[in-house]
């Protein structure tokens, strides 16, 4: 175990390593609102959008040089290009009914945006509703890189409704 800095308190930010903070998040703002909070919002209203049938916002909001850390239908985890990405969510129109709920975004720092969204599935009598993390690294408005994690109903899905490949 490592001894603290003598004179700082465990758990809080020195006092220049805040002021530092609160200066960085007056720069990395526009219009007065910090430039994550404006990516988390983009992100839920291009999921919104989405899922009422115009993928173009979620499309655009997807850099085309990003790679994505994501789950195999059985599974595993691999990297994705946006391609891969974009071909892997292809299989959802195989399905009966599908659908993604941003039900939370949480903004971290001037770059990330973590959200907590809530997945549906049928296929069938086969029912998946599960609540997905996914991480977002935004630049410049772009999500360049990504992951998900998801619980193991996930792959029983997918592996009883024998599109897992």
């Amino acid at each position: 175990m490592t001894t603290p800095v003598p004179g700082h308190v465990v758990g809080r930010l020195p006092e220049t390593a805040a002021i530092a903070k609160v200066v960085w998040t007056t720069f990395a703002t526009d219009g007065g609102r910090p430039m994550t909070q404006q990516n988390a919002d983009a992100l839920s209203k291009a999921f919104a959008a989405a899922d009422q049938g115009d993928p173009a916002p979620l499309l655009d909001l997807y850099d085309d040089s990003m790679t994505w850390a994501g789950f195999t239908f059985d599974g595993s985890q691999r990297v994705y290009t946006k391609a891969e990405f974009l071909e892997g969510l292809g299989v959802l129109a195989k399905l009966d009914a599908s659908a993604n709920e941003v039900l939370s975004c949480d903004v971290i720092d001037d770059e990330l945006v973590v959200a907590k969204i809530r997945a549906y599935r049928k296929l069938g009598d086969h029912e998946l509703d599960i609540t997905m993390v996914m991480g977002h690294r935004f630049v410049d408005g772009k999500v360049v890189r990504g992951n998900d994690l998801v619980p193991s109903s996930f792959e029983a899905f997918w592996s009883a409704t024998g599109l897992a490949g």
